[in-house]
C-alpha cells in the first residue's frame, strides 16, 4: 500500500512538471506574440502617418512630388500571424489531462477565442489595405 502510494505520488509529480513545462511554453508564446504585434503595430503607424502625410500633400498640391522613400513606405502595411502551436496542442488533446486547473484552461480557451477573433480582424485589415488602400495610390499616379 505504501509503495503504491508513493507511485502515485511520483506520477502527480511527473504531471505536475509536464503540466508546468506546458504553461511555461505557453506563456512564451503568448509573449513573443505580443512582440511580433507590437512591431507590426508600430511599422504600420508609421505607413498610416506617412499615407496620410501623402495624401494631405497631394491633395493640396498638384505639382506634388513625394520622395521615392516615402512612397515605398506608403506600401509597407505589414500583417501578422499569431502562432498557436502550443495552445492547439493543448485545446486539441484531452486538455483535461494536460491542465489540471479548470480556470487556467478556461482561459487558454478564452485567449483561442481571442486569438480567432484577432485573425479575422487582421484578415479584415489586410483585404481592406491591399484592395482598397493600394488601389487608391496607384489610381493617384503613386
Amino acid at each position: 500500500m505504501i509503495a503504491l502510494s508513493i507511485n502515485n505520488w511520483n506520477e502527480e509529480k511527473k504531471l505536475h512538471k509536464e503540466e508546468q513545462k506546458l504553461i511555461d511554453a505557453v506563456v512564451k508564446e503568448i509573449e513573443s506574440n505580443i512582440q511580433k504585434l507590437e512591431e507590426a503595430m508600430t511599422v504600420n503607424k508609421s505607413c498610416v502617418q506617412r499615407s496620410n502625410t501623402f495624401i494631405e500633400g497631394a491633395a493640396s498640391d498638384e505639382n506634388f512630388q513625394a520622395l521615392t522613400s516615402d512612397v515605398i513606405v506608403l506600401f509597407c502595411y505589414t500583417g501578422n500571424e499569431i502562432d498557436d502551436s502550443i495552445l492547439n496542442e493543448i485545446l486539441g488533446t484531452n486538455s483535461r489531462s494536460l491542465i489540471s486547473n479548470d480556470q487556467h484552461l478556461n482561459q487558454l480557451r478564452v485567449l483561442n477565442l481571442s486569438y480567432d477573433r484577432l485573425e479575422k480582424t487582421m484578415n479584415y485589415v489586410d483585404a481592406f489595405w491591399n484592395n482598397t488602400v493600394i488601389d487608391y495610390f496607384n489610381s493617384s499616379g503613386v
